[in-house]
């Protein structure tokens, strides 16, 4: 990812972690990745972090020599990853950087799950609430609300109401404006902002 870009830091860890190599360019360059994974014939690139725009900027040959691809930053398309579904992994990761960069993520197996959230990471919980701020049941659309360690104090020197304390759970929580969809067992669908 972009060093600009939150997802830098879960790319960095996420491989050292794992005892992985990391590549790291100096250079900002929209054509770079591509760049990259052509140059990588043989070996296989294990994990990439991309915005669904910048893999849309990448032949699809390319793509396919990466064995997990993590779409984060915007939206993606049942276009984009319908043709790549079952050839490679592809996770959706969601998360405002209010959160520390990423606050759910899922594996997308089917195109029926382009806009898919997922369940809440470790140590991260969520809660779906109406116009009134009422919890709501399965099934039912609304505001995100992401709650726990992850999430941050709030803007330095900017009054903002998207951050809290809730004090039933102990925990803070940053209201996201995101709107989405709980169905079975607590996963989510992104369906926009409010």
């Amino acid at each position: 990812a972009n060093p600009g870009f939150d997802a830098v830091i879960s790319e960095i860890f996420v491989s050292l972690f794992a005892g992985a190599t990391l590549r790291v360019v100096a250079v900002p360059d929209k054509f770079l990745v591509p760049k990259i994974i052509k140059k990588k014939k043989k070996s296989i690139i294990d994990l990439i972090t991309m915005t669904p725009s910048v893999v849309k900027s990448i032949p699809r040959d390319a793509i396919l020599k990466v064995k997990t691809l993590i779409l984060a930053g915007e939206a993606a398309t049942e276009e984009l990853v319908a043709p790549l579904i079952g050839k490679i992994r592809i996770i959706n990761a969601f998360g405002p950087c209010e959160t520390t960069v990423c606050s759910h993520m899922h594996d997308i197996n089917s195109s029926s799950q382009v806009m898919c959230i997922g369940k809440p990471l470790p140590h991260v919980y969520a809660r779906v609430v109406d116009s009134s701020d009422q919890s709501l049941k399965e099934t039912d659309s609304g505001e995100l609300w992401i709650y726990g360690d992850s999430v941050g104090y709030g803007y330095l020197g900017l009054d903002d109401n998207s951050f809290g304390y809730d004090n039933a759970l102990q925990m803070r929580l940053y209201k996201t404006k995101d709107r989405v969809k709980m169905v079975e067992n607590n996963i989510l669908y992104f369906l926009g902002r409010n």
